[in-house]
């Protein structure tokens, strides 16, 4: 039998749909699996929050981290 194992993730609520998954993300999020237990900030919002906060860009960020 083959299990697939992006389905498997995202049903324990270990990662973010970026579009092959909604129906198993979706459950995640209805049962509170994983990261769906608590407050979470998807990547995306994350991203638009960070850029332009202070001038600088996620680039910018990503490239300090890196120093």
């Amino acid at each position: 039998s083959t299990v697939d194992l992006g389905g498997a993730v995202m049903r324990a609520g270990l990662a973010v749909d970026d579009g092959g998954y909604f129906g198993e993300e979706a459950l995640a999020r209805n049962g509170r699996e994983g990261i769906w237990g608590g407050s979470f900030t998807t990547p995306s919002t994350w991203r638009r929050q960070q850029e332009g906060s202070d001038g600088t860009s996620i680039l910018d960020v990503i490239r300090s981290w890196m120093r």
